[in-house]
């Protein structure tokens, strides 16, 4: 009686300590997954605005040639007068 009593309780025991192993690996594999997502989420934040600063400068270079040409066309006529 004692003996079966005993068994019970290391059965018991053992299920209750693959339960917490489960637990504990569904807590850290999620916690993998969130910083996975973090990362993926800031990389592509950095991809952006690395684009647009690119955009930008892109923008900024057009405009000053045009300006410059604009610029030495009047020169031109200016000249021509």
């Amino acid at each position: 009686m004692m003996k079966e009593e005993l068994e019970k309780k290391a059965i018991k025991k053992k299920k209750e300590r693959k339960n917490t192993k489960k637990k504990k690996e569904k807590k850290k594999n999620a916690k993998k997954e969130r910083t996975k997502k973090k990362k993926n989420k800031k990389k592509e934040t950095k991809k952006k605005r690395k684009n647009t600063k690119k955009k930008r400068r892109k923008k900024k270079k057009k405009e000053t040639k045009k300006n410059r040409k604009k610029k030495s066309n009047k020169k031109k006529n200016m000249e021509l007068l």
